[in-house]
């Protein structure tokens, strides 16, 4: 939105994007090789993304109704606390891995990461990468465990699926 945000802007900007995210699941839906379910995913994260970003500073706007703004507000954090509980280790993977080096090949290329001890707590659960070249399981760096614990952190509690968060994970 350029300029002052008004409802009628930020109407006109969710109706365009849910009309994007629309043809692109039906354009999606027409090829065999494309996998549905993950565009569908990715077009619901975008659609959140959009709604968020174009309501939000409606929130400020003394001339929409108090009722409103509370309902607005209501939603972007509703928005926001999906964002963190989605996050996904795929967008954070590289970060995670930066400067280790696998112990049994010496390889710097990790697969995935996988958890273990969660239940346990944050202090005491145990992050490991799996080496793209050779599957062995080592610790990151201590520069990677604080990306784990910057973005994946406010996860730990009971109840986390790690596995919903893109990690391998033994159950413990």
């Amino acid at each position: 939105m350029s300029g002052k945000p008004t409802p009628a802007a930020a109407l006109d900007a969710i109706l365009d994007l849910t009309a994007g995210q629309l043809a692109l699941l039906a354009d999606a839906a027409k090829r065999p090789d494309v996998d549905l379910g993950g565009v569908a995913r990715t077009s619901f994260d975008l659609l959140l993304k959009g709604i968020k970003a174009n309501v939000a500073p409606l929130t400020k706007d003394p001339a929409v109704p108090a009722e409103t703004r509370a309902r607005i507000e209501r939603v972007v954090g509703a928005v926001e606390a999906w964002e963190r509980s989605t996050v996904a280790l795929g967008h954070h993977l590289i970060a995670v891995a930066e400067g280790w080096q696998c112990r049994s090949c010496g390889g710097d290329v990790a697969r995935t990461a996988a958890v273990s001890g969660v239940a346990l707590g944050k202090s005491l659960i145990k992050l490991e990468l799996v080496c793209a070249e050779c599957g062995a399981r080592s610790a990151p760096t201590p520069k990677g465990r604080k990306v784990f614990e910057e973005k994946f952190g406010h996860l730990v509690v009971a109840g986390w699926n790690p596995e919903a968060n893109g990690f391998q994970w033994d159950r413990r």
